[in-house]
């Protein structure tokens, strides 16, 4: 869990600033990073995993989205459903390049203590922005 705590650490103003590119404010993008982490956590415990494994990047971000709770993450947030989307289209690829580029691999990503990297977001940003 260290090196999820190491990753995220340096490289949530990267995840922060892509969010921001996109149209999200700073403000917004810091409370939509923990919200996207725990919104992709509890949408692979309720899908199957093993079907992602060796998956293309689409083919990832699109199976999340279709389980992910856009509608309440928009409304917690007071985004737009389709902000909350779009965030979601830019943040997951660019977790995945970062993770890529560590040397770790989709199922570490996925799984692992306390729901792999995207697990852990939801537990750095609510460190650092709430």
């Amino acid at each position: 869990m260290d090196m999820l705590k190491d990753l995220l650490a340096n490289h949530s103003s990267e995840l922060i600033d892509s969010l921001s590119e996109s149209g999200f404010t700073v403000d917004q993008a810091q409370e939509f990073l923990p919200e996207a982490g725990q919104g992709v956590k509890d949408a692979l415990g309720a899908g199957d995993i093993v079907s992602l494994l060796g998956s293309d990047t689409d083919t990832v971000v699109s199976s999340l989205l279709e389980k992910v709770d856009i509608s309440a993450i928009a409304e917690r947030l007071g985004l737009d459903e389709t902000m909350v989307s779009n965030g979601f289209e830019v943040l997951i690829p660019k977790v995945l390049d970062i993770f890529k580029e560590q040397g770790g691999g989709l199922s570490s990503l996925l799984g692992g203590g306390e729901g792999g990297l995207l697990g852990g977001i939801a537990k750095l940003g609510s460190k650092f922005f709430r």
